[in-house]
């Protein structure tokens, strides 16, 4: 469904607002296919098929304090492999079941389950 293309030039910044507990990357560049994990929506662009947004609600009451330890990942593009249009969305039911961890020390974020192994991508950069 998703894959990695490394690349130095990556979409921008992820950035957390906690005022409206919403996450948003900047800067906003259009995209017309999107990917939805629970109230986060990842959004592609149809002619390139790579992320070129992140927004949503993503409320932190309930998330898990713990001390994380980011795997090793590529910098680059995440890119969507499966066959959609421009207008048409994708809902991932699984992850409504996700956990969000937070290493307050670090600002790293991990949806679903940090203990996870496989191929990691930075596809937005964490905003400073």
């Amino acid at each position: 469904m998703l894959s990695i293309v490394k690349s130095n030039n990556n979409g921008g910044k992820l950035v957390y607002v906690k005022e409206s507990h919403s996450l948003m990357s900047v800067p906003k560049i259009n995209s017309d296919i999107t990917l939805l994990l629970a109230y986060i929506n990842i959004g592609f662009d149809s002619e390139t098929m790579t992320a070129t947004q992140v927004w949503g609600f993503h409320h932190d009451f309930n998330w898990i304090k713990r001390e994380l330890s980011p795997p090793s990942y590529v910098k680059g593009k995440l890119s969507l492999d499966i066959e959609l249009e421009g207008r048409d969305s994708k809902r991932i039911s699984s992850a409504n079941n996700w956990k969000t961890y937070q290493d307050e020390k670090s600002g790293c974020i991990c949806f679903g389950n940090p203990e996870t192994t496989g191929d990691y991508i930075e596809f937005f950069s964490k905003a400073n």
